[in-house]
């Protein structure tokens, strides 16, 4: 498969098997033409800086005398990395070469032959705010706390929703959630909610709490709903179920909380026992597009709470991805770096999850972090001569003034 040369204009046409009209080569900018040599070679690092910075005519265009596209290329080569990239971009999977075959048709390798199998969340338009894996500013407002003894409050939250599934029978909770929570969501499609009431019998069907993680991780405007409920009390959660009058030692076995619901599915995920083998610690990345006044308050030795989820990904590619650059000067792009060191502060949901790519981690709520180090102006991977913030933050554990 030869590349044709950035002089060359030389018209080449394929068709797109979902639509009518044909796609033409012209000559290529020298960003493009990077991109198309890269994928060629299989550079990694190039593809990577370029993929975002091309047009979708770009990235769809013929490159060579038989009519392939960097896709085509990619897949026919065997390179696995590429491959993943192009299609987490978005890359026509239905363009037809010279000889008639799609870019899936050209794979002989059986990992790249399920890549075309699997799911990819699309990247969020540029009009919309945030999205499964980057923050906006109103979301770091509202979704996490700054407290002087966070981890103290961190594990009253914990120990209070532990309770529930200790003293109430799993299948009376999924039936709070169906009955009170999810009439709830009118701002959810439609669809979506018969998809979220098919999950919750099978939650009850099978006593078990994956449905809720699938349920989670499938639809964004589910899982923004949720945490929205989430942080609007916060650590106060605990004083609106009828149990929060009488403490902790009030419990019942007949009990169940009301108009929590968004606290029951915490409660849920992070208790049940049968998440225990996906629980994990270790290092994810999670972004924010927000503004200069927001990231300052990311002081090096201040304390956060969060109150809802916090979707992350143990790969850097896929939080970084999904940033905007476009509006730097108001909302700069920042790459958030969590280290979790309680397993019971995370879980690795990537085999539960539909896009199974994204390597999804999800950080719980009333989970506990100190920022150890904010750094300025650091070159981005996935989008190229942009800078961003990168700022670490660490799971706290017990301080000697906390434990008062």
């Amino acid at each position: 498969m030869d590349l044709i040369s950035v002089k060359s204009r030389r018209t080449l046409c394929c068709k797109d098997t979902n639509k009518s009209h044909v796609f033409s080569f012209r000559t290529s900018t020298s960003r493009a033409d990077s991109f198309y040599h890269a994928c060629k070679i299989n550079d990694v690092k190039t593809v990577r800086q370029l993929i975002f910075r091309l047009v979708n005519e770009e990235l769809d265009a013929v490159i060579d005398l038989q009519g392939n596209t960097s896709l085509h290329i990619a897949v026919h080569n065997g390179y696995t990395d590429i491959v993943q990239l192009l299609l987490r971009r978005r890359s026509s999977r239905t363009i037809l070469n010279h000889v008639g075959r799609t870019a899936e048709q050209e794979a002989s390798n059986k990992t790249i032959q399920n890549l075309f199998s699997a799911y990819f969340r699309p990247p969020p338009e540029l009009t919309t705010e945030g999205s499964h894996f980057v923050a906006e500013a109103a979301e770091v407002e509202t979704w996490l706390d700054s407290y002087e003894y966070a981890y103290r409050i961190s594990a009253q939250n914990q120990e209070y929703l532990k309770r529930w599934l200790i003293k109430v029978p799993f299948i009376k909770l999924i039936e709070q959630l169906e009955e009170v929570y999810i009439p709830k969501l009118t701002d959810v499609p439609p669809t979506f909610i018969q998809t979220l009431k098919e999950y919750m019998q099978m939650a009850k069907e099978y006593e078990n709490p994956i449905p809720l993680v699938k349920a989670y991780t499938e639809q964004q405007y589910f899982s923004a709903r949720l945490n929205a409920d989430l942080a609007i009390l916060g650590s106060d959660f605990r004083f609106q179920s009828p149990h929060g009058v009488g403490g902790v030692s009030s419990y019942s076995d007949h009990e169940i909380p009301q108009n929590v619901g968004q606290y029951i599915y915490a409660a849920i995920l992070i208790n049940h026992h049968l998440l225990e083998q996906y629980r994990q610690a270790g290092e994810t990345f999670r972004g924010m597009n927000i503004t200069q006044k927001d990231i300052k308050s990311y002081v090096v030795g201040s304390i956060v709470l969060t109150r809802s989820f916090l979707s992350t990904s143990k790969t850097r590619e896929v939080a970084e991805m999904y940033l905007k650059f476009t509006d730097s000067a108001v909302r700069p792009p920042v790459l958030c770096i969590y280290t979790v060191k309680n397993t019971r502060s995370s879980l690795n949901i990537t085999t539960m999850s539909k896009f199974v790519d994204e390597e999804e981690v999800l950080i719980v709520p009333f989970t506990a972090f100190e920022v150890v180090a904010v750094h300025e102006n650091v070159k981005a991977i996935f989008h190229d001569e942009q800078q961003l913030c990168v700022i670490e933050l660490a799971e706290c554990g017990p301080k000697s003034e906390w434990l008062i």
